[in-house]
């Protein structure tokens, strides 16, 4: 018997089993996808190894130069999550993709204005953080939509994928443009350079993101992806009121706001410790290719064995271990010892993103993908801002002590994180329900109803 709760799916006239498909254009969605998040991370992060040259460009000090950018990307982001979600949810995949995409493209070319003024950068990192929420809130939403539940795990790992390699391509490309200097003019010159790299090939991989994205396929590849989501406004509602979900979100936000925090302070964090600006480029990219690594590895485990929790805890134990021996490592100056330990911190933490967008999606369902990973995102965000801005006032002082003091306070946000994402549970609605059939389809409905119902009372 078909499961009554499947819509648009492909009824097979024999046996009258409702059957689900997948379709190769998804594909080339996810590679439209990638490209938008990569370049818009870029954008985001490309400037960050170079802070301590922008301060000696500009004569500006740390806490402008950091906010301008870096730190206003994060503190735009939150606000505008919610907007994000709203057009993701009511408007679509599409078209929030095409508003990310265009946002970037202008942002990219205002910073190209450089030479007159350090804010054009600041208004440009500004218009990638408007448009970064109708981006990064996706790639749950794009597998749910587009893959079935084997594919599902896997493809949002490789989705999430493309915000930490652009950030690792942005730190990592920075020290080819800005280094060595003798005169304020010519490192102004390589600013400006940067910034024209970017924003010629930031356009040409964006503009086909404009023309080519699609919102769903003609069928639905999952009983998941054909199950009717909660509005907007329900979601919110439903998502208030799941305590699971708060104690989950919650270690996540300390866990990978301190992965947003640590991006942000890189060079300010180790340049007292004598590394050079183009170093922490390099560890850019050394997290990037660890963290490429251990999300195939993981991605791939997770997609088979369903175990997100594990996974969590696993991952987050070692990572948090990690920053530790950095603590006593990073001050002794040896760059390549430190670089092997970065290296792992990015085998570790990076694969934790898409276990964390799936889990998220599984706690929430029916909840709409996009607004259970984008609060999730979101919160994020949010810590990583309260982070830096604690982080700074340590960093401030220019010394090694001082930044010690920083990291000290990333491993215990970290530390909180990982016991606040050890009390979750893991309540696989998603998969319950895909696997269910009938029976689980009619204790949906009936939770439904009752979350309504719930829902009425609690606004009466």
């Amino acid at each position: 018997m078909p499961n009554p709760m499947a819509n648009n799916s492909l009824d097979d006239a024999l046996t009258g089993v409702t059957t689900y498909r997948t379709y190769n254009y998804r594909f080339l969605i996810s590679t439209l996808y990638l490209v938008v998040a990569v370049i818009n991370s870029v954008m985001w992060v490309c400037v960050s190894p170079i802070q301590t040259d922008l301060m000696k460009i500009y004569n500006l000090d740390l806490f402008t130069v950091n906010f301008g950018a870096s730190l206003i990307y994060l503190v735009i982001y939150i606000p505008m999550s919610f907007v994000g979600n709203y057009i993701i949810d009511e408007k679509g995949l599409k078209v929030a993709i095409m508003i990310g995409a265009a946002l970037t493209i202008i942002g990219l070319w205002v910073r190209t204005l450089c030479k007159d003024s350090f804010y054009f950068i600041c208004l440009g990192q500004a218009l990638g953080a408007i448009g970064a929420p109708c981006i990064l809130n996706t790639p749950q939403k794009i597998s749910a939509s587009w893959y079935g539940p084997s594919g599902r795990a896997l493809s949002t790992t490789l989705l999430s994928l493309g915000a930490p390699i652009g950030v690792g391509a942005g730190f990592f490309m920075s020290g080819f443009f800005v280094n060595k200097y003798d005169t304020i003019d010519q490192g102004l010159d390589q600013v400006f350079d940067l910034m024209w790299f970017t924003a010629t090939r930031g356009t040409i991989l964006l503009l086909p993101a404009l023309f080519l994205m699609k919102e769903k396929p003609p069928t639905p590849p999952s009983a998941g992806a054909a199950k009717e989501k909660y509005s907007y406004k329900e979601s919110l509602n439903q998502l208030s009121k799941n305590q699971n979900f708060l104690i989950f979100l919650g270690g996540v936000a300390f866990f990978w706001g301190t992965y947003s925090s640590l991006a942000t302070i890189m060079n300010p964090l180790i340049s007292p410790m004598g590394y050079e600006s183009i170093v922490s480029g390099y560890y850019g990219g050394l997290v990037l290719v660890t963290g490429m690594t251990g999300s195939i590895i993981w991605g791939i485990y997770v997609g088979i064995s369903k175990k997100y929790k594990r996974s969590l805890l696993t991952l987050a134990s070692l990572s948090t271990s990690v920053l530790v021996v950095l603590l006593f490592v990073g001050p002794k100056g040896d760059a390549v010892l430190t670089g092997v330990w970065i290296s792992l911190y990015g085998f570790f933490t990076t694969p934790m993103l898409p276990i964390i967008f799936e889990l998220c999606c599984e706690i929430t369902f029916p909840v709409a993908e996009a607004n259970a990973g984008g609060l999730t995102y979101m919160m994020t965000q949010l810590m990583g801002i309260v982070g830096t801005l604690i982080a700074n006032i340590f960093l401030g002082e220019k010394t090694v002590e001082g930044s010690l003091s920083a990291f000290k306070l990333l491993i215990c946000m970290q530390s909180i994180g990982l016991i606040a994402m050890a009390f979750t549970k893991e309540d696989l609605r998603r998969t319950n329900y895909e696997q269910g059939g009938d029976d689980a389809a009619a204790k949906l409905s009936l939770q439904r109803l009752n979350d309504a119902e719930a829902s009425e009372n609690y606004n009466n």
